[in-house]
């Protein structure tokens, strides 16, 4: 990637142009103002000025690791792999927070004393070992 700072200036500056746009179509659509995508946009763009020197670094660094990575095509390959196991993970731990919302069983309404159906899993320990594993 030799163009690396161009690209993370595209990025930028292709976010701050959503939300604009953001803020352009619920302002037409809805006739409402949505003034969190403007906050977000001028904030944006209020950042990105603070932090060019910051951001111009970031993109000398960029191209020195793409340059790193295309000497040496093992290590390519190893960052990728590494970036699969973690996309993985990620889907595991995304599959297991939409699961916890459907997982029931039948049990007693302490209250009433009617069968009812309540979560499925200790709610409690669970959300401890779900929070570990999403933070290991």
């Amino acid at each position: 990637l030799k163009a690396a700072t161009p690209v993370i200036w595209g990025v930028i500056v292709l976010e701050i142009l959503m939300l604009v746009a953001v803020f352009v179509w619920s302002l037409v659509e809805f006739e409402e103002t949505c003034y969190l995508a403007i906050i977000f946009a001028v904030v944006g763009s209020v950042g990105a000025g603070l932090l060019y020197k910051q951001i111009n670094a970031a993109g000398k660094v960029l191209t020195k690791a793409m340059d790193a990575l295309k000497a040496n095509k093992r290590l390519f390959m190893v960052a990728l792999g590494v970036k699969i196991a973690w996309g993985g993970y990620f889907g595991i731990w995304v599959a297991s927070l939409i699961r916890m919302a459907f997982s029931q069983q039948v049990g007693n309404n302490a209250e009433t004393g009617e069968c009812e159906l309540q979560l499925g899993l200790p709610t409690h320990a669970f959300y401890v070992v779900w929070l570990v594993a999403y933070y290991w």
